[in-house]
């Protein structure tokens, strides 16, 4: 093979040239087209021009952000590279896109890659395109052969990111790709790249991402983080200056590049290829030092002769080098012919012969038709470092600076992370204590309760009992006389097991939330305190105010821990307070979606020095071991925590009011 690069300056200039190439033989042409005009009727008059000259050749193209031709960079210039393939074939296609980007990929190249294809190039128009799924399609045909070399490139437009362009052929594409495969089982091919993109700041997730399109990092607007981190001239220059400050991600044991292609009006931005809602990204900057530090390692790996190079590199190495950006593209000129252009973004085939899109990188691909091996003595270049027009000193000390503060603010956040963790530990081991503690109280009031319960009945079965044996020892215990005994031990032994049972309930640990009925919980929480709170003279009234039954979702035993809260307080203030005609209302009622329980008691009230302390914990006026301070303080929490709910205290004529909302919708 054999490559001829030249400068187009006209059109009687190129037909001479041409007509030269047209006397050597070949079994295949192909002509790579980079054009920094921006001009569709140039470039479409320039394709038909060549095409009626070489009419065996396959044309393919792009428009450019610069054009590489051996030593020289170009701007605003066409470059034409014609490559002459003395065993090699080639097939060729192009498609316009429809929006399904693996779709177009994969009918791109289905008809065209077969088992001799070594490479294949690909142009595609650079902005609106997601070239991580248009690489997927490819990726669907591709793979099922293997040492597949992918190259090419996203088509720039001088930095205007307004309109850009591929060819094929005679075709000029504004919203579509090409592609060529250089079949031939004997071709060697080879690629290497160049990243060197220095890292800088701490890494932020993305929050909210689709495909290509980021709308929010950490909680804010994509294009408002930019605002934020790179300050608001450089935002407003968006895209534009945002391909010289790149996202990096990781992929796999890759850092991938991915830089902004468009802002849209809702404040996301579109990258060139895509970005995943949970990924960490970092800010990256350009550092000359690596990059030159790279260009003294043999990357392009190869024991033959390279015949051509083609380098496909992005436009921001061009920006961050200036007039010193061919240094890059010098040492690879000593291998061989060298033609390529400035792109908006990279196709290159990772290790697992997977075709990635990559960003900020110098991609090259290499090919030889004859394996020649290589010369010992090939000439290299020595770098100049003090040659280069650059302020890398400085960009790398902000670039170390920016890091170290990062660094420690990571570690800050680490440990204060941790810490939060820690206390969060404790506070948790804090309310289960608290928990257990008030639970422990309320089983005692239960005991207590219960003990009382039985008291009544225990009497009832002793007195029969004695009654038994009274008329057995008179010889006139009848039968009737033992079955109507028997019953009556049996019944008040069920209302003693019933009482357990309610005890059992109170103190058994529910695992889900179920649905009850919000009567019917106080109805079973008054049966339990009946007993005591009549032998202490104290009334207990219900009002059900409500038109219907009441029904929510949750853990009904903890309604009756509050309800036992409440009560229990009452009947220990009408104790200290020596209250005559002690008075407890129970009132349910239902305003629209509330449902509200009232517990009133005519105890006296509380002091109102006391009552913003009410709900604290450990807060108590009972005397010292008569109370925990814990009952109303578990009993706010499990409203609000549990119920989604509130529990407040009004102060009533001679007494106290606690009032329970409770939104039915939130517990259904």
């Amino acid at each position: 093979m054999r490559t001829y690069n030249l400068v187009f300056s006209t059109f009687s200039d190129l037909e001479k040239r041409l007509k030269k190439i047209k006397n050597y033989r070949s079994k295949s042409i192909l002509i790579q087209i980079f054009s920094g005009k921006i001009d569709k009727n140039f470039i479409k008059d320039l394709s038909y021009f060549i095409k009626e000259r070489l009419n065996n050749s396959t044309i393919i193209g792009a428009t450019t952000d610069g054009e590489i031709i051996n030593k020289k960079i170009k701007e605003n210039s066409v470059i034409i590279s014609i490559t002459l393939f003395k065993d090699s074939s080639i097939s060729s296609a192009s498609i316009e896109y429809n929006g399904n980007f693996v779709e177009n990929g994969i009918e791109l190249v289905k008809k065209i890659v077969n088992e001799t294809t070594k490479v294949v190039i690909l142009f595609s128009t650079g902005l609106n395109v997601n070239a991580d799924e248009l690489l997927k399609g490819v990726n669907t045909i591709t793979k099922k052969y293997k040492n597949i070399v992918i190259a090419g490139a996203l088509a720039g437009d001088n930095s205007n990111f307004k309109e850009t362009f591929v060819m094929h052929n005679n075709k000029i594409l504004s919203n579509g790709v090409v592609a060529v495969t250089i079949n031939n089982k004997d071709l060697f091919a080879t690629q290497c790249y160049n990243f060197s993109w220095k890292q800088f700041g701490r890494h932020f997730q993305i929050t909210k991402a689709e495909n290509n399109r980021i709308y929010e990092i950490e909680g804010v607007k994509a294009y408002d983080f930019y605002k934020k981190y790179l300050g608001e001239d450089v935002a407003k220059k968006l895209p534009q200056v945002g391909i010289q400050f790149p996202l990096i991600i990781k992929r796999g044991t890759k850092n991938v590049a991915r830089a902004c292609l468009d802002v849209f009006d809702d404040g996301s931005i579109a990258f060139g290829g895509n970005i995943y809602t949970g990924e960490k990204a970092i800010f990256a900057i350009g550092d000359i030092e690596l990059i030159l530090d790279d260009l003294k390692k043999d990357k392009l790996k190869t024991s033959y002769d390279i015949e051509s190079i083609f380098i496909y590199s992005c436009m921001a190495r061009k920006k961050l080098f200036g007039s010193s950006i061919a240094i890059e593209i010098t040492p690879l000129t000593y291998i061989a012919p060298v033609a390529g252009f400035f792109s908006y973004g990279e196709f290159y085939i990772d290790e697992n012969h997977t075709p990635i899109m990559m960003q900020e990188t110098m991609t090259v691909l290499g090919m030889s038709e004859e394996k020649k091996p290589i010369k010992k003595n090939t000439q290299r270049v020595k770098v100049h470092k003090k040659n280069i027009d650059t302020r890398s000193d400085l960009i790398r000390a902000m670039v170390h600076l920016n890091n170290m503060v990062a660094k420690d603010w990571e570690t800050l956040n680490k440990n204060l992370k941790e810490e939060v963790t820690k206390k969060t530990l404790q506070n948790r081991q804090k309310d289960s204590l608290l928990m257990q503690q008030s639970k422990l109280a309320q089983m005692g009031e239960m005991i207590g309760m219960i003990a009382h319960q039985w008291r009544q009945p225990l009497n009832a079965i002793s007195a029969e009992s004695i009654n038994l044996s009274l008329l057995s020892e008179l010889d006139e215990l009848k039968d009737e006389e033992v079955q109507k005994s028997c019953t009556f031990i049996q019944q008040q032994c069920q209302k003693m097991s019933e009482t357990i049972n309610t005890f059992m309930e109170f103190i058994k640990q529910e695992k889900h939330k179920k649905p009850f009925i919000v009567q019917n919980v106080i109805e079973e929480t008054i049966a339990i305190v009946k007993p005591q709170f009549a032998s202490r003279n104290i009334t207990l009234n219900i009002s059900d105010l409500c038109s219907e039954k009441i029904e929510i979702t949750g853990y009904r035993n903890l309604i009756e821990q509050v309800l036992l809260t409440l009560l229990s307080n009452a009947r220990d203030a009408f104790e200290e307070q020596q209250i005559e005609n002690s008075q407890i209302n129970i009132i349910t009622s239902r305003n629209s979606d509330i449902v509200e329980i009232c517990v009133e008691d005519n105890a006296g009230g509380v002091k109102e020095e006391h009552i913003e302390k009410l709900f604290n914990p450990y807060f108590t006026t009972k005397e010292p071991g008569k109370g925990t301070g814990l009952g109303l303080y578990m009993a706010k929490r499990i409203i609000t925590e549990q119920f989604n709910g509130h529990i407040y205290y009004n102060s009533i004529k001679n007494g106290s009011c606690f009032i329970i909302n409770i939104n039915i919708n939130d517990n259904k």
